[in-house]
């Protein structure tokens, strides 16, 4: 969800570059477990991001947002609390 909006944060068009760079970064991060959690995003290595997606100020967002939001809770209804109120 995270990196979702903070590609979409830069007006790119949803459907054809949003959803399948989410999709590859899923592939390459999330469902092999290389990132599992918002502290895991918060401290990825920005080169390695940038494999899925160049755009540094991209993941520099996404990179801040899941940091401060590892902060302040459980980070699943941190999620949903951010989401519902987004």
């Amino acid at each position: 969800m995270i990196v979702k909006a903070a590609l979409t944060s830069i007006g790119l068009d949803y459907f054809t570059a949003v959803v399948p760079k989410v999709e590859e970064f899923n592939k390459k991060f999330a469902e092999n477990g290389r990132i599992k959690n918002l502290k895991e995003l918060a401290t990825a290595d920005i080169d390695e991001l940038r494999k899925v997606w160049k755009n540094k100020r991209s993941w520099m967002l996404a990179k801040d947002i899941a940091s401060y939001l590892s902060t302040i809770g459980d980070y699943k209804l941190v999620l949903r609390t951010w989401a519902r109120n987004a």
